[in-house]
């Protein structure tokens, strides 16, 4: 799962930096991008545990969440009517 989320009190690359590390120990989440111009992170992460473990850890450094935002998911895309010949012919 993918989450946008907007942080407090970031405003520097040396809190950039604290971010990346102490996320880096929490397993099942990926940091794709942080943005300090914005003040925002983008981020994968397997389960609602490790979401929450995310949270909790932002707020302990002091960067919380202030606003999440969860990009919505693609529709996957679907060749021909499903039929098992068209399948196994992509």
């Amino acid at each position: 799962m993918k989450a946008l989320v907007t942080l407090k009190n970031l405003k520097c690359n040396k809190g950039k930096g604290k971010i990346i590390r102490n996320l880096s120990r929490i397993l099942d989440v990926r940091i794709v991008d942080i943005n300090v111009d914005n003040g925002t992170m983008f981020f994968v992460y397997a389960n609602v545990t490790a979401f929450q473990k995310v949270k909790r850890e932002l707020f302990r450094i002091g960067y919380p969440m202030q606003t999440p935002n969860y990009p919505k998911a693609m529709a996957p895309k679907i060749y021909g009517g499903g039929r098992s010949s068209e399948i196994s012919a992509v």
